[in-house]
């Protein structure tokens, strides 16, 4: 009898250790490093961004940038992911996270406040993600806020997906823009931190992000090939049997 428990419970602690190694092993990993303040890189997009986060209780700029589903930012593995913080206009310390392909969320920015308003950041700091594993090549991008969560360690997680959030709301705001001198895409993405809804004026924080897949971007397509393109390959093919036939 003592068989008969033993071996249930050893099945059982295998399953719960194999588990957890292959929930370990699907876990993706990143690296993160500073990136040369947006400002400094590109004022003139950098000022078109600012310009674009309006104040305390209005409503982001909507002008010259196009309305875009946060639920659906991919991004390629192999390359990087480019995070630069514009703005918050929040009473509260928020932490940025992501997650990718609905992984467990990971930091971006531990307390997305600028400096003077509770934080260290100036507009325009920014970060490059790179060196992603534990992905496929192409991965879902999600980007997520807990609301205070520097201030006060917590579980409120409000996140891109509306139906996700407590409160059943959408909590992010999205925008693409091409550059037209470079050719560059971004995003601009706005976030709400209060639970029900608070003011809607998504500039808790403004980020701003580059190395997603345009959706709108042209895809090149084969041209099919012609039918008289066939025949003759069909024709050459045929010819070439023959002759080996008849030697």
């Amino acid at each position: 009898m003592k068989i008969g428990i033993v071996k249930p419970f050893a099945v059982a602690a295998t399953l719960v250790i194999s588990g957890l190694m292959a929930a370990e092993a699907q876990a993706f990993s990143f690296t993160q490093t500073e990136a040369t303040n947006l400002e400094v890189q590109n004022k003139a997009l950098f000022d078109f961004f600012k310009s674009h986060v309006n104040t305390e209780r209005a409503a982001l700029s909507a002008s010259e940038l196009k309305p875009l589903d946060a639920t659906g930012l991919l991004f390629d593995t192999s390359e990087t992911v480019e995070v630069y913080f514009m703005y918050e206009g929040a009473g509260y310390k928020n932490e940025v996270l992501f997650t990718a392909d609905n992984q467990a969320p990971k930091t971006l920015i531990a307390n997305a406040s600028l400096q003077g308003s509770g934080g260290t950041l100036k507009s325009g700091d920014g970060w490059i993600l790179s060196d992603f594993s534990g992905l496929p090549g192409i991965a879902q991008f999600e980007f997520l806020i807990r609301s205070n969560g520097y201030n006060k360690p917590n579980n409120t997680l409000l996140y891109t997906d509306a139906s996700k959030n407590s409160d059943g709301l959408e909590h992010v705001t999205a925008f693409g823009y091409t550059d037209e001198k470079t050719g560059e895409y971004y995003t601009f993405i706005g976030f709400e931190d209060i639970v029900g809804g608070g003011d809607l004026d998504y500039n808790d924080v403004v980020l701003v992000a580059k190395g997603f897949t345009n959706p709108d971007a042209p895809v090149d397509v084969p041209e099919p090939i012609s039918g008289l393109a066939v025949l003759a390959v069909g024709a050459v093919a045929v010819g070439g049997a023959l002759k080996k036939k008849m030697a």
